[in-house]
């Protein structure tokens, strides 16, 4: 079956709402237990600066109240990222987060980093995506090995049966995800089978220039 490939905008429109979407899961999550304390305050903080860079940089946007920050970020935001935007959509008992990070490949001076805007518009499909499963299960694994991408893979159950031609396959979300990765010279696979959905992608990193080294 063809579908006719989403637009810039429409992806774009698409990716926000999901955005909004993950905020609403948080706050009604705060709201069912009654309670919000300093860290979750600090976290919707977070959340609501990503968005606006969001806007910023891929909405082309630039508004007095939208703060210029460094979208690029180190693996270890990322990864903090990850978890945090995975909470949101999961309960913790059935997630098993694991990362198979290099250290020894992976220095820190080399300043290789992710820009952090596209990296929540990719994570964030793939999120929303496996939770419209309603899994009992997922898994997600994070890599690194030396090769300068950060590669990650989920798998999860799947309640109905996946068909090869679904429309699952096609969907707005699915297109922005491989269109953003390939862009930039990553990839992104996904596969399903009656009762099992896996997604692969990787994302090159950057070397990006300190301060210092700019005004040098």
């Amino acid at each position: 079956m063809n579908k006719k490939k989403p637009s810039k905008n429409q992806t774009f429109l698409h990716d926000l709402v999901n955005h909004t979407h993950g905020l609403l899961l948080y706050l009604n999550q705060k709201k069912r237990i009654g309670k919000m304390d300093l860290s979750d305050i600090e976290e919707l903080i977070n959340e609501l600066k990503l968005m606006q860079n969001f806007i910023r940089v891929e909405g082309e946007f630039v508004h007095r109240d939208i703060s210029d920050l460094d979208i690029n970020v180190g693996i270890e935001e990322i990864l903090k990222i990850s978890k945090s935007l995975i909470s949101l959509y999961f309960p913790e008992s059935i997630v098993d987060f694991k990362t198979n990070i290099d250290h020894l490949k992976y220095d820190p001076s080399q300043n290789l980093k992710l820009n952090s805007v596209l990296y929540y518009r990719v994570l964030s499909n793939v999120i929303k995506n496996i939770s419209e499963a309603t899994p009992t299960f997922v898994e997600i694994i994070f890599s690194y090995s030396g090769e300068g991408f950060l590669s990650i893979e989920t798998k999860n159950d799947f309640k109905i049966k996946v068909d090869e031609n679904s429309q699952l396959r096609l969907s707005t979300g699915l297109f922005s995800i491989k269109s953003l990765l390939e862009n930039i010279g990553g990839s992104f696979e996904c596969s399903g089978s009656s009762n099992l959905w896996m997604n692969s992608m990787t994302i090159p990193f950057s070397r990006v220039l300190s301060k210092a080294d700019r005004a040098a």
